[in-house]
């Protein structure tokens, strides 16, 4: 059986910890993630809070993929060690990430790999018809560019296969988002409102 997760702060508290407060924006493809998590993370900087921000899918372009690792998911957890490490020494106080958390497995290995985490994760959602609107968008390379993009030019029909795909999206959850009608700051809200406040850690 694996260990269970630390468990995330009461939904309107204040975050006083000598621990790393972790925001995990999670979700399907297209749902919103990177926009979000970034928004949250701009909302940090502009309170005064000395934060970090990393989008997971940034850390592991490596091609192929060893074949005892085919998601990629434990060089990336090395890498997000590392990353942080240096955002720690530089005094980030807290760390918002973007990307995949399809398992209680896989969650664990990135959150070990931030030593003091206090993790919250959000997983995004929409309707499917949303999430379609979104995904072909991004084919067609709409909204902000994101490196190594692999929807990036393809046809609709490849792209549809990610709304049956999401359906699957059941992962672990400590609070959900349903984004199909928000905007990112409305959704940066909701988020904020569920379980993640900003105030009570400003630098003095």
């Amino acid at each position: 059986m694996s260990a269970p997760l630390p468990q995330p702060h009461a939904p309107g508290t204040a975050v006083r910890s000598r621990g790393v407060p972790l925001l995990w924006v999670c979700g399907a493809r297209a749902v919103g993630k990177s926009s979000v998590g970034w928004e949250i993370f701009m909302r940090l900087v502009r309170d005064g809070v000395t934060a970090a921000y990393v989008d997971l899918a940034q850390l592991g372009f490596v091609t192929p993929a060893p074949a005892d690792d085919p998601g990629g998911h434990r060089l990336r957890a090395r890498a997000l060690g590392v990353v942080w490490a240096e955002y720690a020494a530089m005094g980030a106080r807290r760390l918002i990430l973007s990307g995949d958390a399809p398992g209680h497995g896989i969650v664990r290995l990135y959150i070990d790999a931030v030593p003091g985490a206090e993790p919250v994760v959000c997983r995004l959602r929409a309707a499917p018809d949303r999430l379609a609107e979104r995904l072909l968008r991004r084919g067609r390379g709409e909204g902000p560019p994101l490196p190594g993009d692999d929807l990036l030019g393809l046809p609709a029909a490849s792209l549809l296969r990610h709304v049956e795909r999401s359906a699957l999206d059941t992962g672990h959850a400590d609070i959900a988002v349903d984004t199909s009608h928000l905007t990112v700051a409305q959704a940066a809200d909701l988020v904020l409102a569920k379980g993640w406040p900003l105030s009570g850690d400003r630098e003095p």
